[in-house]
């Protein structure tokens, strides 16, 4: 059996207290139903809704302009439950923005100019070249043990998109050197999406709203009853990890130190676990 996950991300814009990678995990056979499903959520909606943004719900704007506070909260009970009827997990990969400017951030002012994969050059502070490496390997891991190939489709982010080809380019070769090219045959595909093109981006959108929120508001007690609900399918969460940074800042460090010297840089397999 094949799965597939749908990741979306947020925080890299505004004030938010860490920056995230959030959605879920589906089969491949399940997705199809899925959409089916999600789709008829919003026909049945007060009012017929061609997508679900979750911010725009929440600000009543865009095609929520009008609706009242409790429609919403009703469509987003219903959409919660169609994730919960068909997802196998939930995902959430976070990075403190604290964490991040304190460790990676200075390392741009001290080194960029002297990276030499184009695709990396700028890419390498961003918090997205933190968290994509992560998510892939941990998703994979869990695939890897219930014997299925994963695919992966990510919200489309132009600006990082190169940035993401080259790691995922490298992905095989980080498993050789990890010792576990085994995992090698459960890696499937990787392609990005609008919610538009692809109807599920938007129940990861709303899941990454969802985890934004609660990092923000920190209160058990203050969760929507729609988060609640997504609550029941399993959840895989990788918390944000300042000792990950640091082990990162350093191989990067490493890397320049070695480039420069015209030696041997250390394995890129490192930028996948941080080790």
């Amino acid at each position: 059996m094949a799965l597939r996950a749908y990741i979306d991300d947020s925080g890299f814009h505004g004030s938010a207290p860490a920056y995230l990678f959030a959605g879920f995990v589906t089969t491949t056979r399940a997705a199809g139903g899925m959409e089916v499903a999600w789709r008829q959520a919003l026909v049945r909606a007060p009012y017929r809704l061609r997508s679900f943004k979750a911010n725009h719900a929440q600000m009543l704007k865009g095609e929520f302009a009008g609706w009242t506070r409790e429609e919403v909260e009703r469509l987003r009970l219903e959409l919660a439950e169609v994730v919960v009827a068909h997802a196998e997990y939930l995902y959430t990969k976070e990075t403190r923005v604290a964490d991040f400017n304190a460790t990676v951030a200075p390392l741009h002012a001290e080194h960029g100019h002297l990276m030499r994969d184009a695709p990396l050059r700028n890419s390498s502070f961003s918090p997205y070249f933190q968290l994509l490496p992560a998510t892939l390997h941990v998703l994979l891991q869990i695939a890897a043990r219930r014997g299925d190939t994963i695919d992966f489709v990510f919200d489309s982010q132009p600006e990082n998109e190169e940035t993401a080809r080259a790691l995922w380019s490298y992905l095989p070769a980080s498993l050789d050197e990890l010792g576990r090219p085994e995992m090698k045959e459960f890696i499937g595909t990787m392609t990005f999406g609008t919610e538009q093109e692809v109807v599920l981006l938007q129940a990861a959108d709303m899941i990454v709203w969802h985890e934004n929120r609660q990092l923000e508001r920190g209160r058990i007690e203050g969760m929507q009853p729609a988060y609640r609900r997504l609550l029941d399918v399993p959840r895989v969460v990788a918390p944000s990890e300042p000792e990950l940074l640091r082990a990162q800042a350093s191989h990067f460090r490493a890397t320049v130190a070695a480039r420069l010297a015209g030696t041997e840089p250390p394995p890129r397999s490192q930028w996948f676990i941080g080790r």
